[in-house]
């Protein structure tokens, strides 16, 4: 299910969390985990840790990120909040360089959870080993928020009962194959090629709307350039995935 600040800027999702007296901040601080965990690992795995000391400096982190209260720290005027996030990314492993290491880091508190073979298999995917650590970090962010977009958007299919034929147009789209196989869904789905043409179509609208505002709730001040130029940055190094 979709996390009930959707509908709020990153920021103050993470002004949210850092306030901890306010009566959301728990529910902000597990929103900011589920969804930004992944672009820390892959930035800390590519930085040469290998799987299981990765999850170990991303539970670190997060720990760290919240008992400090830095989300209550955040500055919006900064702008774009991948930035944010890489910069206290940056911050926290120069800080653990000289430090013990696992036994320090979680010092007998509960760790963030994360899926460790989920994530082995996400950064295996991305094939993130032969870039440097922030272009990593980039593509990460990139796929996990389009990985967000498409969760919203088969949800609304979802609720309308047509989650199937969502999932035939999503796997159509981020296909190589030509428009034959339009003529496929249709025959599986018992629709007109016509109809399943006017389909795809409205799904790509609705996909760029989707897109359009989750990176907007990245951006201190969204406007329609900046958001562009959001997407732009975003995705110019996420080969193969057209929206």
């Amino acid at each position: 299910m979709r996390s009930p600040f959707f509908a709020t800027t990153r920021w103050s999702l993470v002004l949210a969390a850092g306030d901890r007296s306010g009566h959301e901040a728990e529910a902000a601080r597990a929103a900011l985990l589920e969804t930004y965990w992944f672009p820390v690992y892959v930035s800390i795995r590519r930085r040469g840790h290998d799987g299981e000391a990765a999850l170990d400096l991303t539970q670190g982190f997060f720990l760290h990120f919240l008992e400090k209260a830095l989300a209550g720290k955040a500055d919006a005027d900064r702008g774009r909040f991948r930035s944010f996030l890489r910069g206290c990314v940056d911050k926290y492993l120069l800080s653990e360089r000289d430090r013990e290491g696992a036994a320090r880091r979680g010092g007998g508190r509960v760790p963030v959870s994360i899926d460790a073979e989920g994530a082995e298999n996400r950064f295996a995917l991305l094939d993130a080993r032969a870039e440097d650590p922030a272009r990593a970090f980039e593509r990460a962010f990139a796929h996990s928020l389009l990985h967000r977009v498409i969760d919203r958007l088969a949800e609304e299919y979802m609720r309308k009962g047509r989650g199937d034929l969502c999932r035939e147009l999503l796997a159509a789209l981020f296909s190589d194959e030509d428009a034959s196989s339009q003529a496929a869904i249709a025959r599986r789905t018992g629709m007109t090629e016509g109809a399943v043409k006017v389909a795809a179509f409205r799904l790509r609208d609705r996909l760029r709307r989707l897109l359009r505002e989750e990176v907007e709730q990245t951006l201190a001040e969204p406007g329609k350039d900046l958001v562009e130029d959001e997407i732009r940055s975003l995705f110019s190094s996420v080969r193969g995935q057209t929206v």
